[in-house]
C-alpha cells in the first residue's frame, strides 16, 4: 500500500518516494500494471482522506474523458455506488453505509452482480 500524506495546502506527498505528486500520478499508480492501493491521511487532522481523494481522481478522469475517443466513466455504476451508500447510522434499505466494510453488489467487475443487470428504458 502506497501511504501519501496530504497537506493543508493540499499538496499531496509519496512517503515512500520521498516527493509531491499529482492526482493524475495517484489515477496512474491506481490503474497500472502494479494496480496499487492507496491510503491518503490528511497531515493536520490524522483523517483519512483517501474516499475524497478517489473522487477527486475519477472527477479528474470524467474531466478528462470528455475528450473524443477517451472512455468515460459509466453512469450507471456511479449511480449505483451512490446508492448503495447511506449516512453512518442512518436506516437505509438498500445497503450499508460507505465506510462498512459490508458491501452490497454494485455491478462492478470482481462482484458477483457483473455484468450489472440494470438495462436503460428506450430513449434514454
Amino acid at each position: 500500500m502506497r501511504h501519501i500524506r496530504r497537506y493543508a495546502n493540499r499538496k499531496l506527498y509519496d512517503v515512500a518516494d520521498s516527493r509531491y505528486v499529482t492526482l493524475s500520478d495517484l489515477g496512474a499508480m491506481i490503474r497500472g500494471t502494479s494496480s496499487e492501493s492507496v491510503e491518503v491521511i490528511d497531515k493536520e487532522t490524522g483523517r483519512d482522506v483517501t474516499g475524497l481523494i478517489l473522487v477527486q481522481i475519477m472527477e479528474q478522469m470524467e474531466r478528462e474523458g470528455l475528450r473524443p475517443g477517451a472512455p468515460r466513466i459509466d453512469a450507471d455504476i456511479l449511480l449505483r455506488l451512490i446508492r448503495s451508500c447511506r449516512a453512518p447510522g442512518a436506516e437505509h434499505p438498500t445497503g450499508p453505509d460507505c465506510g462498512s466494510s459490508a458491501r452490497g453488489p454494485l455491478g462492478l467487475p470482481g462482484d458477483p452482480a457483473w455484468p450489472r443487470t440494470t438495462t436503460r428504458p428506450a430513449g434514454s
